[in-house]
């Protein structure tokens, strides 16, 4: 029933990975603090295992196998999610799961949509999956209730064991007999057939008989353990079971499981299980690729194709159940095949098996599903496609009557232009005549006009003249006495005064030059453009005087030399040499002079002589 190599204190915590998955409860997945209810949840999920022979909540993942319980039991209260230490994994900052899309509508409110899996398959919104519906084989309300109160989000609330007996106690026995068993087609059932139905019921009886004496056996030691929890102190809790998974059915349903196992007419065991994953309404991805990828129809299945047909509807079903899978099928050689269905564990090789034997059927129902549900998609989308050229016509037909509408409005709006135009023709008819008149008298007015500026601006044109004349004669005196005083200063030192000669002779000229001009242009016709240019010529007249009487002044002080102090440099060379010589005829006359002595004082004294005559050349 229990692990109890892996159970622990409720104080304790041994592993944070527990329970198997599909039987995993909603505290250990959100990182809540567990203890016993967690068995009890377990124990609700097997109890529908058996009863339907599929999974309660087939999970591919924690975040799916929360998601498939949010599916079947709605939103986890407050106070545990307050709690769950790993609740951000699943839920978001507002309070829905991350599995869900959130809509808000127009008028404010919020609608929860479903999501995909990783392997595809649906996960609806919060609470829209009923227990009763998954449970449609078995529809007894007693084991409803019993399974309603294991799958409770709030483990405090969660039926315990000493609970769970005398709810079973207190629940009617299901009946023994064969009367309760589905018949077949025809109604009539062989000798035979009855005999093994009888039989199958015995054998569940007598389970169901062992299965409540383990289970009272468990509430037993539940009790003992609740006893002993006193004597252990506070320090000490109820102990907890890990990683189990309990075999545990009660009466009731057992004769939901009989039902199952009578079904197909025959009383054949070996299409229950694929009575029951056929009857949903929907099948997995894994299902529909099985058939899909086949090469032949299914009416022409050999050996080889029905074999690896067989061993994917297997793969499928131990996938969907949780349990471990066998990739024979995509192994080429059929030795190596052979060795890998020889492999199999026992459960693999009976569910291999069962598929085997119904293959060819299974091939067909399949098919049948997969067309049916592309002809559905098929339907839909038409519909769909329909319904939006529908809408589309309805939006064209609208369109065209606005079109006829703003048709009409501009009809009548292009008739007012016409008569406004009309009016407009006349007024502007009318209106250019009186322009007409009014420039015939602005032509009149305007030669009177100018006439008179005219003489207004002759008279302008003779004082002009008359100013410029006197202006110009006033700035050439200014221009003049500035230029005299101006050489007079810069020729007053010694270096400069010889160029003042020069500099008033050039003075001199520019005014004989400025003279002549004046006489030039008074000879020529007046115009205004031939004053303008007498001025222009004038002043670079006097530019170009300035210009000389600057290079004159420059080259004055650059050339000029002093007498005085050139002589002064000469005769301080001159008594230089001198003593020189001197020094060189006292040597002589105290030492004889060699050849060579003399030879070095001519040679100084030439060198001497031609340095005078080059400094007295300079």
């Amino acid at each position: 029933v229990i692990d109890f190599g892996s159970s622990c204190y409720d104080d304790q915590r041994i592993y944070t990975y527990i329970q198997s998955r599909f039987y995993r409860a909603p505290e250990v997945i959100l990182g809540a603090k567990y203890g016993m209810p967690i068995d009890m949840w377990s124990l609700g999920c097997i109890l529908v295992e058996l009863v339907t022979g599929f999974p309660l909540l087939p999970g591919e993942d924690e975040a799916d196998q929360l998601a498939c319980i949010i599916e079947l039991l709605g939103m986890p209260p407050p106070q545990l999610l307050e709690s769950a230490k790993r609740r951000r994994q699943f839920i978001n900052s507002k309070g829905y799961p991350r599995y869900c899309t959130v809509i808000t509508m127009s008028d404010g409110s919020i609608v929860l949509n479903g999501g995909i899996s990783r392997k595809g398959k649906d996960r609806g919104p919060p609470g829209s999956k009923d227990l009763r519906k998954m449970l449609k084989n078995c529809g007894d309300p007693y084991f409803l209730d019993f399974i309603h109160r294991c799958l409770k989000w709030d483990p405090q609330q969660r039926m315990t064991p000493g609970d769970a007996l005398p709810a079973l106690q207190a629940a009617p026995a299901s009946p023994t007999s064969a009367s309760g068993l589905r018949t077949s087609a025809s109604g009539s059932k062989s000798s035979t057939k009855s005999n093994t139905l009888q039989s199958n019921n015995t054998e569940n009886t007598n389970k169901v008989k062992q299965l409540n004496d383990i289970f009272h056996t468990m509430s037993t030691i539940y009790s003992a353990l609740q006893r002993n929890d006193g004597e252990r102190g506070r320090g000490r809790g109820q102990p907890v079971a890990t990683n189990h998974q309990p075999i545990i059915n009660i009466r009731r349903s057992m004769h939901c499981i009989s039902d199952d196992s009578s079904s197909g007419g025959g009383g054949d065991g070996s299409s229950s299980s694929t009575s029951a994953k056929f009857s949903l309404s929907q099948h997995g991805i894994c299902w529909q690729n099985a058939v899909k990828t086949m090469k032949i129809s299914c009416d022409k299945l050999n050996d080889q194709e029905h074999s690896l047909l067989a061993l994917k509807l297997t793969n499928c079903f131990l996938e969907d159940s949780g349990h471990r899978t066998y990739d024979c099928y995509s192994i080429n050689s059929e030795n190596q095949r052979s060795t890998c269905i020889n492999n199999m564990s026992d459960r693999a090789f009976s569910v291999y098996n069962e598929f085997y034997i119904h293959t060819t059927h299974m091939c067909f129902y399949l098919n049948y599903e997969a067309w049916q549900t592309e002809t559905d998609n098929t339907i839909k989308q038409l519909y769909q496609v329909s319904s939006r050229m529908k809408e589309q016509l309805l939006e064209a037909s609208e369109m065209q009557e606005t079109m006829l509408s703003s048709q009409k409005q501009s009809l009548q709006m292009q008739n007012k232009l016409l008569n406004h135009g009309k009016e407009l023709g006349d007024v502007l008819k009318s209106s250019s005549e009186n322009v007409d008149n009014l420039v015939k008298d602005f032509k009149e007015s305007a030669k009177d006009q100018k006439v008179l500026l005219f003489q207004i601006f002759s008279y302008f044109h003779s004082f002009q003249n008359w100013i410029v004349g006197e202006v110009s004669w006033f700035q050439s005196i200014i221009y003049y006495v500035t230029s005299c005083i101006l050489c007079a200063l810069f020729s007053s030192c010694k270096k400069t005064a010889d160029a003042r000669i020069t500099l008033f002779t050039i003075l001199s000229l520019n005014v004989v030059a400025e003279r002549m001009l004046v006489q030039y242009y008074d000879n020529m016709d007046h115009s205004s453009d031939s004053k303008n240019n007498l001025v222009r010529t004038t002043w670079m007249y006097r530019k170009i005087a300035l210009i000389f009487c600057a290079i004159t002044l420059f080259c004055t002080y650059y050339y000029y030399r002093d007498e005085q102090v050139e002589n002064y440099n000469a005769l301080k060379r001159i008594e230089h040499q001198l003593n020189i010589i001197q020094e060189g005829t006292s040597i002589s006359t105290m030492h004889p002079v060699c050849y060579s002595t003399r030879l070095n004082l001519k040679r100084l004294q030439a060198q001497a002589k031609k340095q005078n005559n080059t400094d007295v050349l300079s």
